[in-house]
């Protein structure tokens, strides 16, 4: 499968948020999964049950099963806007019963 295929999409991970040192993973998909694994590792495990299917479809058709673009739920962070998309932190999807998905 070509990467490319499904967008480019740069994830930023605070090295502030984590008290472990910080590494900088490759962006690649396997990079991806090293970095879910060692910074979400309580997640990891729903992650890895659909991260083929990650892999295969653009981010569009999931930002269209959500009903909005994901890009849109960082407003939810940087504002009190009311209107933004959802936002689920680590700590909240941990929070939630099983599965997570």
């Amino acid at each position: 499968v070509n990467e490319l295929n499904c967008g480019t999409w740069l994830v930023i991970f605070l090295p502030t948020l984590y008290k472990e040192p910080f590494t900088i993973y490759p962006a690649t998909w396997k990079g991806v999964a090293k970095a879910i694994k060692a910074l979400y590792p309580l997640v990891y495990e729903d992650f890895e049950k659909h991260f083929d299917e990650l892999k295969l479809k653009p981010i569009e058709m999931f930002e269209r099963e959500a009903g909005f673009k994901f890009i849109e739920s960082r407003k939810a962070l940087d504002s009190k806007d009311t209107e933004a998309p959802p936002y689920f932190s680590y700590e909240y999807l941990c929070s939630l019963p099983e599965p997570h998905t």
